[in-house]
């Protein structure tokens, strides 16, 4: 990650620093800020969110979505995501 080679940080800190989810010392936070700043960093919360403990996010994957057996798997998959309040 650059902001943390710019801060002469870790990757792990930066992170800290950005989720807030361990103490991190002022003058560490203020160097990954300034870092970020310079760089013209912002934080993607769409990147972050598989790696959170939860998301909205669900995913389908299908090898040649030409099949039309695909458009009813999809229709089936949405409708039960729907009964199920997701």
């Amino acid at each position: 990650m650059a902001v943390a080679a710019e801060a002469g940080v870790s990757r792990a800190t930066v992170s800290r620093v950005f989720h807030g989810t361990a103490p991190v010392a002022p003058s560490t936070r203020d160097a990954v800020h300034a870092a970020a700043e310079r760089l013209g960093y912002i934080p993607d919360e769409m990147a972050r969110s598989p790696a959170a403990s939860s998301s909205d996010i669900i995913g389908l994957l299908l090898r040649g979505p030409g099949n039309p057996a695909y458009g009813q798997l999809f229709s089936e998959l949405q409708a039960e995501i729907s009964r199920l309040g997701l």
